[in-house]
């Protein structure tokens, strides 16, 4: 006699696949999906790129070239950083310096050490969403077969049979930091595209790209061997790097995704 189980019942066997299957999918099955980032409101900006213009006179051989590092606190160079970023991200966020001349050796700390550093920044009670820092930072062999390697905010001119004009530069990176975990969520390098033309200064010259990070300045502001700038050459210089500044910050801004 056969034996046939009612339509509403399952055979034993079918039972135990049921239940293998569905130990199965409870075990492998995907966890809820993860919260939303919290956006972003506030932004404090950190600069760190010192008080010191490097300065390379590049001769026709490596014998005759010239480096010095002035001194340059005077300029308030973090000041005009820190001003010219926060002026792009106002316009989306409330972003306020937290520090416009943080000590830079500290800033450039591995991950591990950062955040303690960024802390040691705050006043109590102050937090941010996110942070942006600035920090000098080295391009390697930045200006091709001279094998000049570029760092921080400085000036740089060739000899006259190279090249006719002297520029400044700023190779510094710009990281984006979780206000919470104080990690670093992506960082960039602070330039501009190369189709803004500044001037037409020294385009041939930079191997990195698309990118420009320089702006021309008159043959006239060139420091003296051994003597401070002029006030005129001061002047001169610091127009440049304003120049600069303000063709730079809202496209390193865009690279991050602050800025349009």
């Amino acid at each position: 006699m056969t034996l046939s189980f009612p339509r509403h019942r399952m055979p034993l066997r079918s039972i135990r696949l049921s239940g293998l299957l569905l130990l199965v999918a409870t075990l492998f099955a995907p966890g809820p999906a993860p919260a939303a980032e919290t956006p972003i409101k506030t932004i404090g900006i950190i600069s760190a790129v010192g008080d010191t213009l490097e300065v390379s006179d590049m001769g026709l051989t490596v014998f005759t070239d010239a480096h010095r590092s002035m001194d340059v606190s005077d300029w308030k160079l973090g000041h005009d950083i820190a001003g010219a970023f926060q002026d792009v991200l106002s316009r989306r966020y409330d972003a306020r310096v937290v520090a416009e001349d943080a000590p830079m050796a500290e800033m450039e700390k591995p991950p591990s050490e950062l955040a303690a550093a960024v802390r040691a920044l705050l006043k109590p009670g102050e937090t941010y969403d996110a942070y942006l820092l600035i920090v000098p930072a080295t391009r390697p062999d930045t200006m091709g077969w001279t094998k000049q390697n570029l760092s921080g905010i400085g000036l740089y001119r060739r000899h006259k049979m190279i090249d006719s004009e002297p520029f400044i530069f700023t190779s510094c990176n710009v990281s984006l930091i979780d206000g919470r975990s104080l990690q670093i969520l992506q960082d960039t390098w602070m330039d501009l595209p190369r189709d803004e033309g500044l001037a037409g200064v020294f385009t041939a010259v930079s191997k990195m790209g698309d990118y420009d990070f320089f702006a021309g300045v008159a043959e006239q502001a060139w420091p003296d061997p051994d003597q401070p700038f002029r006030p005129e050459q001061k002047m001169s210089v610091e127009a440049s790097f304003q120049y600069l500044l303000k063709r730079e910050a809202p496209f390193t801004l865009h690279k991050l995704g602050l800025a349009d």
